[in-house]
């Protein structure tokens, strides 16, 4: 998930090797940032791509135990 996150541009301190609660913050930070009611609603393909990161993250957040 650390890595995942990391990839799509949300920092967390202690990269490359960040603690639970790191990874937590960071990816409650990553919803936020990428949740499709957040982006420009004028730009159809922003909004499109945000939704498409927004479902992976999701999506992958299950596969990963719970921290």
């Amino acid at each position: 998930m650390a890595s995942l996150l990391h990839w799509l541009g949300v920092h967390m301190r202690g990269w490359p090797n960040p603690s639970p609660q790191e990874v937590q913050t960071a990816y409650k930070k990553a919803l936020l940032t990428f949740h499709p009611d957040r982006t420009s609603q004028s730009d159809i393909r922003k909004q499109v791509e945000a939704e498409e990161k927004f479902k992976l993250i999701n999506r992958l957040k299950g596969k990963f135990p719970p921290l």
